[in-house]
């Protein structure tokens, strides 16, 4: 029992609490990531909100914003598997990011800054969802690894 003041225990100088516990580094990583990765997803949402607006803006509505759109979708994905440590679904929540969120998004920057319409703002748009995209993914990354090392050392 420690003490600031009273008898110490006998046989020892108060030198010995490395045997202590600690807790283990896969834990404090994934309470660190888990806020981390809420954050992110809630700066996904935000340009979700601000591409519906941009979209109901526009005359010509392009295929891929509707397809970056759908990505909000995986973000209740990415939502569930926090609170629960559940692996599978943030592992899905990361492939449908990659594929349809980094895919979408690239395909935007190249559109708008291809073309002579003065797309640049759109452009812009399409950097900050590729950058929070970027994000999310290297959470993810994180996450399913300190997920799966709890996993394996319980087997």
């Amino acid at each position: 029992m420690a003490s600031r003041f009273g008898p110490r225990a006998g046989g020892t100088d108060g030198s010995d609490f490395a045997h202590r516990e600690t807790v283990a580094a896969h834990y404090k990583e994934s309470v660190l990531f888990k806020n981390r990765l809420l954050k992110v997803i809630y700066a996904h949402f935000g340009l979700v909100i601000g591409a519906s607006i941009y979209l109901a803006l526009l005359s010509v509505k392009p295929w891929w914003v509707f397809a970056w759109l759908s990505t909000a979708l995986t973000c209740v994905l990415g939502f569930l598997a926090v609170p629960k440590n559940h692996a599978g679904l943030l592992t899905m929540f990361a492939l449908n990011t990659l594929v349809v969120g980094v895919g979408s998004a690239s395909f935007g920057v190249y559109v708008y800054l291809s073309a002579d319409t003065g797309g640049l703002v759109a452009a812009i748009g399409c950097l900050l969802a590729l950058i929070v995209h970027a994000f999310e993914l290297a959470y993810s990354r994180t996450l399913i690894s300190s997920w799966n090392a709890k996993r394996s050392r319980r087997a």
